[in-house]
């Protein structure tokens, strides 16, 4: 309520002060909410990017030492085949040095012997002589009629030669082609040593013994190589596992880095919206000053005001002070639901519905305005 007995310009010139200092109050309370909201804002987006980079950076770190990792393992697998594979070629050497030398040795054993038994052969042959020449002497005693042929004059048994063929009795022929046959074969096969055969024996089964076991290691190193050859592929497909998370990695940041353009041009487009809407605000609450003003100039302007015209006008004030009051106190619960709202970080929307029941009560306030002015203006018609 106004003082009473105020003179109409003093009345007008209060009324304007009052008005001046609710707009004030009114802009000043806005600021604060705007300002408040954008320091919100920032510190969640500063937050947003400092957890990002925590995340980007932990990523990067993790997947470098995943790669390392992988690389030391798929050396020390390299190194471990290239080592079997050495001690395999090794093996095999000495195994068939091994073998080598054996065959050697059984092949210089048996040409000694062989040598040895013709050595022995020869000497028998030899001693044998002697009885090839008394046959010489028995045929050459023979008679005349036991040959199909005339004899020739006889010589000296050093320097016989027998051109003709001897008919032998068949005794005697059967005896001596038996004992050529028996020489013959002696000559071929030698003596038979059943020792010397069972050695020969008995070296054959060891070395075949060790051929098999050779065999079974040569087995064994090549399941081995193929178990290494299989960790290998294993390790490649790890590998290509990891080359395929990085790239889904990548994306994801890639993705993430759009989503955040896409954010950015987003909160861009709030903010100029913001402004706009701020403008508009501004450019109304002065048109409303404005009016105000006129219809203020109307009102104090009128000579025909009576107690009741006046009575109503203060009534009227303070419905508009009760409004502005109420104004107020929606402004101020609207500050503490953005405050709140910020803390959770939904500021924006409840910043835009702060703004629309602002908008709302000057629309109100607005309304009642012209309500009294067309009651002022009919009572003064």
């Amino acid at each position: 309520m106004l003082p009473q007995g105020l003179s109409s310009e003093a009345e007008h010139e209060l009324r304007t002060r009052l008005e001046q200092r609710i707009a004030e109050d009114r802009v000043i309370a806005q600021e604060m909410y705007y300002a408040k909201v954008k320091s919100l804002q920032e510190a969640s987006e500063r937050e947003i990017q400092s957890r990002e980079r925590i995340i980007n950076e932990t990523a990067r770190k993790r997947e470098l030492r995943r790669l390392d990792e992988l690389a030391q393992l798929q050396e020390e697998v390299e190194e471990q085949r290239t080592m079997k594979l050495r001690e395999l070629d090794r093996q095999r050497t000495e195994a068939m040095d091994l073998m080598r030398q054996k065959v050697q040795k059984d092949a210089n054993e048996r040409a000694r012997k062989t040598l040895e038994e013709l050595e022995r052969a020869k000497e028998g042959h030899r001693d044998k002589a002697g009885l090839g020449y008394s046959i010489l002497g028995d045929l050459a005693s023979l008679e005349v009629q036991d040959f199909k042929v005339m004899r020739p004059p006889r010589k000296h048994i050093t320097e016989a030669k027998f051109d003709f063929e001897v008919k032998l009795p068949a005794d005697m022929e059967a005896a001596m082609t038996a004992e050529a046959e028996a020489e013959s074969e002696e000559e071929e096969l030698g003596p038979v040593d059943r020792k010397d055969y069972n050695e020969m024996l008995g070296q054959k089964t060891e070395l075949e013994s060790k051929l098999t076991k050779v065999k079974e290691r040569e087995a064994e190193l090549q399941s081995e190589v193929k178990q290494t050859r299989l960790d290998i592929e294993s390790q490649r497909t790890l590998l290509k596992d990891l080359k395929q998370h990085q790239k889904r990695l990548t994306e994801e940041g890639d993705e993430r880095a759009a989503r955040q353009l896409k954010l950015d041009t987003s909160r861009d487009e709030l903010k100029r919206a913001m402004l706009e809407e701020d403008k508009k605000f501004k450019d109304r609450a002065r048109e409303q000053k404005a009016n105000q003003n006129e219809l203020l100039k109307r009102t104090t302007s009128a000579k025909d005001t009576t107690e009741e015209l006046k009575a109503k006008i203060e009534a009227e004030m303070e419905q508009v002070r009760a409004e502005t009051k109420a104004e107020a106190d929606q402004i101020k619960a609207a500050i503490r639901e953005a405050k709140k709202v910020a803390n959770e970080k939904r500021g924006q929307v409840r910043a835009m519905e702060a703004r629309r029941k602002t908008r709302e009560t000057d629309a109100a306030v607005v309304a009642a305005l012209n309500a009294v002015l067309v009651e002022v203006e009919r009572c003064v018609g």
